[in-house]
């Protein structure tokens, strides 16, 4: 039986600040809330607008360099290629990656879109 490239988490755990050191200055020094225009896909859970790189919260996709990986980020790209996005960024962090909830201009949250939108036969 195999998995799917993604799975939906519960909320993202709490970083602490053993974990990422910058924890107490990125939460008081970032906006909250970022919308725009998605810039580039690096994998299936991770997004940037411009120079802001977002982590999805709740979504674990495959990593990078295997084939559910690249599945899953083929499937990132298709689906916010040219999108404008709103991210609500939790003030954490996950190396250089900002850790937010996005939405799809129509409302949608885009980590379970990930998971429940079927998409064309290459992307399964």
């Amino acid at each position: 039986m195999t998995l799917g490239a993604c799975l939906m988490v519960g909320a993202y755990p709490a970083l602490g600040p053993a974990h990422t050191p910058e924890l107490q200055t990125i939460a008081v020094s970032f906006e909250h809330t970022v919308a725009g225009t998605v810039t580039h896909v690096r994998d299936g859970d991770t997004i940037e607008m411009g120079r802001i790189a977002i982590r999805l919260s709740r979504l674990d996709c495959a990593e990078r360099g295997t084939e559910q990986g690249q599945r899953a980020t083929e499937k990132m790209r298709a689906l916010v290629h040219r999108a404008e996005l709103t991210c609500d960024l939790s003030g954490h962090k996950s190396y250089d990656r900002h850790i937010g909830q996005c939405h799809l201009a129509d409302g949608r949250d885009l980590a379970r879109v990930m998971i429940t939108t079927k998409t064309s036969k290459r992307f399964r």
